[in-house]
């Protein structure tokens, strides 16, 4: 009777702990999801969105602009210390890297242009994980 009645608490505590691992593992990464973004230039505003997505602990992502045609992805897109930096290949300006503080659901920070500089860029998440 007592091995039995230690074998059914050692399932319980089991079936518990597999449950609070697949609850940790269910939450998104509070960068995932969509971000609207605008960056001030000496041609005007533009906006646009990056959207960021999470697959096995990995993050990855995707930007848009109303200054450049399609979609591009991000490369050495990190995130350390609330600071979000990531780079993609703009095609007719070339690399661009981004930097930018996230606080909670809104971020500032900096796009640097390869031969024309640096130009603040301002944003906010607009869904996906909570922050």
């Amino acid at each position: 009777m007592k091995t039995q009645a230690l074998f059914t608490l050692l399932v319980a505590v089991l079936l518990m702990a597999g449950c609070a691992s697949s609850k940790q593992a269910a939450e998104p990464h509070p960068l995932a999801g969509m971000w609207d973004y605008t960056v001030d230039t000496p041609e005007g505003v533009y906006n646009g969105v990056i959207n960021v997505s999470e697959t096995e602990g990995e993050l990855s992502g995707t930007i848009t602009s109303d200054a450049l045609t399609g979609q591009m992805a991000l490369t050495d897109l990190m995130f350390e210390n609330d600071v979000l930096s990531f780079k993609f290949d703009s095609g007719q300006f070339g690399v661009i890297d981004l930097r930018v503080t996230v606080d909670g659901m809104a971020f500032d920070g900096y796009l640097d242009i390869q031969g024309i500089g640096q130009m603040p860029v301002t944003g906010s998440k607009k869904s996906g994980g909570d922050m």
